[in-house]
């Protein structure tokens, strides 16, 4: 109820079209609530603020908070741990090893010393099987004159089957024991068939000391020159096993004029 004045006039809160309440005065038979909803008493206390206070206010709202520096570690060094980790990256950047530019930056001697001896084993071996033309030439007009040229040429394509398909076998063998034992095996099983070859008068002979045991033992050799060099060198692998095969060339353009 409106608090008890003289019967002439009384003075009661109103609020304006601004939201802001005032007091007027009005007569006992005078209309002076507007044609709006009854005014609510109970808003906010923002809503009494003046004008002038609300962009101070606001402005608290949006200052900063002071930095907590008994907070945990984690949290304050967000920022410090990805500068360590950016740090962190550019040293090892710098440590890390640069790239070779040439086969005796990488290798060293003992790495070229491995491509020369995988160049002579090639040739050796891989030049020999490879210039078997000049070997069948001459069985059919000696040793092995009775026989066809189609017989006779399945000792060069025994000799480069055992050759080629003992590769995984020796491959494994590479990995467990390194190449000298290989190379040492080899050798000795490559020199003597080539003695028994020169002593062999029968097809069959040539078969077991030509094509079966000079197979094994050019590829107990060539495997393992092929699979040094390659382990050897990382960067200029192609160009190390590159330098090795050409040994294969180099001795079947040698042997057959050696042959003849």
């Amino acid at each position: 109820m409106w608090p008890s004045v003289s019967p002439i006039q009384f003075r009661g809160p109103h609020m304006n079209s601004r939201g802001f309440f005032t007091e007027i005065t009005r007569t006992p038979h005078q209309s002076t609530m507007p044609e709006t909803a009854p005014c609510n008493f109970t808003t906010s206390l923002d809503s009494h603020q003046d004008p002038e206070s609300k962009p101070a206010s606001l402005l608290g709202q949006l200052a900063p908070v002071p930095y907590d520096y008994t907070s945990p570690l984690g949290s304050r060094q967000d920022l410090e741990s990805k500068d360590s980790s950016v740090v962190a990256w550019a040293e090892a950047d710098q440590d890390r090893p640069s790239i070779p530019t040439s086969l005796w930056a990488e290798g060293g001697f003992l790495g070229c010393l491995t491509l020369f001896g995988g160049f002579l084993g090639s040739f050796a071996t891989m030049g020999q099987v490879s210039s078997f033309g000049t070997y069948q030439a001459w069985y059919a007009e000696h040793q092995l004159s009775s026989y066809t040229p189609s017989e006779i040429s399945w000792i060069g394509g025994l000799q480069l089957w055992v050759m080629m398909f003992s590769g995984g076998l020796i491959g494994r063998l590479f990995d467990a024991y390194g190449p000298t034992p290989l190379l040492a095996s080899g050798t000795l099983i490559y020199t003597f068939s080539l003695m028994m070859t020169s002593l062999a008068t029968r097809y069959y002979q040539f078969m077991i000391a030509q094509g079966f045991l000079l197979g094994l033992g050019a590829g107990l050799v060539y495997n393992p020159c092929i699979a040094a060099s390659t382990s050897r060198f990382r960067h200029f692998a192609g160009t190390s096993s590159g330098i090795v095969l050409g040994g294969s060339g180099a001795g079947g353009v040698t042997g057959c004029p050696v042959g003849t």
